[in-house]
């Protein structure tokens, strides 16, 4: 990683070619010391919605998307911890909000 930049290869079609098996970035040289390529289950067995995926590649990439992910799961998270009155106060300041406007 010379320059500092991360290739991610989403490779999510991977198991869907007829004619010959889709190449892996991976195989390219010095593929694994500057990128990861992502793998969707949800493509290759038909589970539409599922969401289920893992990376492999560089290790170092792969802990910066982790830390990203926990950052991204947070925030929903976080509202379960949220009072059940919250929705309905921001509701009602949005209505309060709109009148004001109009």
């Amino acid at each position: 990683m010379d320059n500092h930049i991360a290739i991610v290869h989403d490779f999510a079609y991977a198991d869907i070619s007829f004619e010959h098996q889709a190449p892996s970035f991976l195989q390219s040289k010095r593929a694994k010391e500057t990128g990861i390529e992502i793998y969707t289950l949800s493509k290759t067995f038909n589970m539409a919605g599922w969401r289920s995926a893992f990376a492999v590649g560089n290790a170092s990439i792969i802990k910066l998307l982790k830390a990203t992910f926990k950052i991204r799961l947070a925030a929903p998270l976080a509202l379960f911890k949220m009072p059940v009155s919250t929705p309905s106060k921001l509701k009602l300041r949005n209505e309060n909000n709109s009148e004001i406007l109009i």
